[in-house]
Order: C-alpha cells, then structure tokens, then sequence
C-alpha cells in the first residue's frame, strides 16, 4: 500500500530505457511510459513525491495478477480475482516472445462476463489502463510463440488514475488504449443559424463534395458509377433504338443462365502480336447474386473468338489495356455470350479503345440512386434535326418502365439533375432509349451518374 508521509521503499525501479528518473517526475514514468525496465533493484522514493492527501492510499500494487515467472511453450498465467476499492487498474507486461493477455471483469470473482483480448509483441511494452469499478480483476497471459519466454515482467496496480498519455512519435497499434467521445457538429449559416452537421452511413460527413470523396474513395459503402453511350446511326424506320454503338435494341440484358463470353474483332492486326488491341478488360457482373463488378482480362486473337475462363450475367464495359503500334483497336471488339451468340453484351468501335453503352446493371444487395441524366444528338449531315428519348428500368421479373422523358434538338441538349433522385432496386437494368428521331442518319450520346450504396 502506498501512503503518504515518511519514505516508501520498493523493490521495482521506476524506471526507462533511459535510466531511473529522479523523484520529481517518476510518477509520470511511472504510468505512461514503461512501467518497470528493470525489476527487483531497491529505489527509495519520498512519499512527499506521491500523489494523495493526508494518509489516504493512492495506488496498490497487485500480489495475485503481477509476476516474474517466465512461460513455457503455450504456457498460461491465470491472476488471481481480486477485489478491492480502487475504481482504475494499470496492466504493463513485457516479454521476449509473442502473446496474449486478456483482462477479465466479474461480478463474483467466479463468472468472467467481460473479457478483452491485446496482442503481445515480443519485446514491446504492453501497458492498459482500464476503469473496473469495484468488480473482481484478474489477468491472464498465454504465450502463443511456439518458442519458451526467457523473462516476463507483469505488474498490476489499481488506484485512481488518469488516462494514459503517449507521445506522438509512439505507433499505434489497433489494441491500443483509447477513449470513446460522441460528439455533435454545429456549423453557422449564412443566415446567422445554427445547424447540426450530418454524416452517411459510412460515417463521413456530409458536404458539398460528398460525391468527389466518394469518387476518390474515401467514404466507404459508396461508390458512383458514371456510364456514357453512343448510338452512331438512328434511323426513323428503326426507332426505338438505345444508346450503345452496335445500334437497334440492346442485347446484353439476358434471364438466361449466365455463360462464358467469346471476344473478337474485325480486325486481325487486333492480336497478341499484332499493330492493334492486344489484350482487353471486361467488366460486369458473374452471376445474379454478385455484389461487386468483377473483371477478366483478354489476350485478342485477330477475328477469331476467345472465350473467356469465368461466367457472366451481365458485362456492361471493354477497355484496351494494350496495343500495337497504331495505340488502338483497329477493329469493333465484339462481346457476346458463347452459346447464345446474338446475346451482343458490348462492342468497342474502331479507335475508341473503350466501349460506349448507355446500360447499367445495379448489383446485387446494393441500391443505387440515379443522381445526373444527360442526352445529345446531331445530324450526320450537319443538318438540324430533334430527337425524343426515355429512361427506362427494368426491376427484376419486369419490364422496361419510362422513368423519364425527354425531347433534345441540335442546339438543345437534355441535362437532368433532380432534386429527388431515382433510387434503382438491386439488379435493376438501366438504359436510355430514343423513342422518335426527325431524320435519318441521327446520332446520339447519353450519360448516366449513379450512386450506389
């Protein structure tokens, strides 16, 4: 027991790597840096130096839960519970080999109802302040190494003590002691109010650039897909027709089960060693139950078929990863289902190095809200012309609902930022379609922002 008044003598040296401190900040040392360096040399320390008052006792050292006693291979320590006034407990151990230590709590010194688990590192010093209230403590240290401790210095002492403090240069491990704060936000308008300040569900704030964190990836649970198409030649006998270069109805929306894909060109100089596309990314969607885009990469064989290792339910993108000579694809690269052939998923015109499709699958378990919708078109000719066009979604087991209309001209593009957004279920087909066009020969390119969550 320490007390105040008169000199108290111990057997542990308050010390560091440094040496022993002197009186004046010992107990400091004491408590947040390593407790003991070295143990068992006499240090007399005037209790004047100890923090209390008159002779109440400020701290104690535990008998039953600190030892010297080094642990064979998978060798445990089991403290003894312990119960006694002091509402804090302070646990530093170091030890040559690799371990455990776990800090229980009980109510009746027999049921451990709370327990929490450090890792030890060989030789690092492991040291945890925790609040025990009056219940019964105890520690437990296992060394998990494979290999026997050849020391191990534990000391456990409970008293009323502050948070532990270390200096910014000390890493942090995951186990490292901290303190848990809820706390409220406030920011001032420009109205001279008030507001509380909001954060998602992936614990980010909410600001007025929440969409480029979220681009960046620094908001987790978010991401935000921005999907772009072009149909290159509309007619006025073919309409509807959706934004995707192959033109007419796009094919890549199948129920059929999901099947290897086979990618080709037009071209045979688009090949392994060829002046063209060399090799090609997909990406899309495995099967019905995928909740990420996945991808599979592609060494090209001219207009010969490669068929890909994995299946797929939906491939909704091509990218030339590397070329030839001319830095292109020289070809259309076709993306199609093996078996069912006129499945057409994608097609990656000649230099554009990427597919241009309008279309989007929602993965599954995800919900994505449709945030930006944006449609051009022109005439091949130069000439002035119009167009009318919708957004269609498909839920699953449905049909293509209009979700929005639109008329757009030469000179008037449609752009849509709605203030109330449409949230799209999981596995929901997505694509902009052109109803009506006034002439022949129209092309059009549409874009789709969506945020998944």
């Amino acid at each position: 027991m320490i007390v105040r008044g008169g000199t108290v003598k111990r057997s542990t040296p308050l010390a560091t790597d440094e040496g022993v401190r002197n009186p004046d900040n010992v107990i400091v040392d004491f408590f947040n840096e390593e407790l003991v360096d070295l143990m068992f040399e006499d240090l007399s320390i005037p209790a004047s130096k100890l923090i209390g008052s008159g002779n109440m006792a400020i701290g104690e050292i535990s008998t039953g839960n600190t030892t010297t006693t080094p642990l064979g291979i998978g060798g445990v320590f089991t403290g003894v519970a312990e119960e006694n006034e002091f509402s804090s407990v302070i646990v530093g151990l170091k030890t040559n080999q690799n371990g455990t230590l776990e800090l229980q709590f009980s109510q009746d010194g027999t049921n451990w109802d709370s327990s929490l688990t450090y890792s030890i590192t060989a030789n690092i010093y492991e040291i945890h302040k925790l609040e025990k209230g009056f219940r019964y403590f105890r520690a437990i240290v296992t060394n998990t190494s494979g290999s026997p401790q050849t020391y191990l210095r534990m000391i456990t002492v409970y008293g009323q003590f502050s948070a532990l403090t270390a200096p910014l240069t000390l890493p942090i491990s995951d186990d490292s002691d901290a303190i848990l704060t809820k706390s409220v936000l406030v920011g001032k308008t420009s109205q001279d109010n008030y507001l509380n300040v909001g954060a998602n569900e992936g614990g980010s704030l909410l600001t007025s650039k929440f969409l480029l964190e979220v681009s960046l990836g620094n908001i987790e649970n978010y991401e935000l897909e921005d999907i772009f198409g072009y149909n290159p030649d509309i007619n006025i006998g073919t309409t509807p027709e959706d934004v995707w270069f192959n033109g007419g109805i796009y094919t890549g929306f199948p129920t059929n089960t999901p099947e290897t894909v086979d990618v080709l060109s037009s071209s045979a100089n688009d090949t392994a060693a060829g002046t063209g596309a060399r090799t090609v990314r997909i990406f899309g969607l495995k099967t019905n139950t995928s909740e990420e885009y996945e991808s599979e990469d592609i060494i090209l064989n001219g207009t010969t078929p490669v068929t890909s290792v994995d299946v797929w339910y939906r491939v909704n993108k091509i990218v030339v990863l590397t070329a030839g000579s001319s830095e292109e694809n020289e070809g259309n690269i076709t993306v199609r289902q093996t078996t069912t052939t006129a499945n057409v998923f994608a097609v990656a015109p000649v230099g554009a190095n990427n597919s241009l499709l309008c279309v989007y699958t929602v993965p599954y378990n995800k919900t994505g809200a449709l945030l930006g919708l944006s449609c051009k078109m022109a005439r091949n000719n130069g000439s002035a012309g119009s167009a009318e066009g919708s957004l269609r979604v498909r839920e699953v087991g449905g049909v293509f609902n209009s979700n929005a209309f639109f008329e757009i001209t030469d000179s008037s593009s449609h752009t849509s930022l709605p203030d109330s957004v449409i949230i799209l279920e999981a596995l929901s087909d997505v694509k902009i379609s052109i109803e009506s066009v006034s002439d022949n020969g129209t092309s059009v390119s549409g874009e789709l922002t969506i945020l998944l969550n």
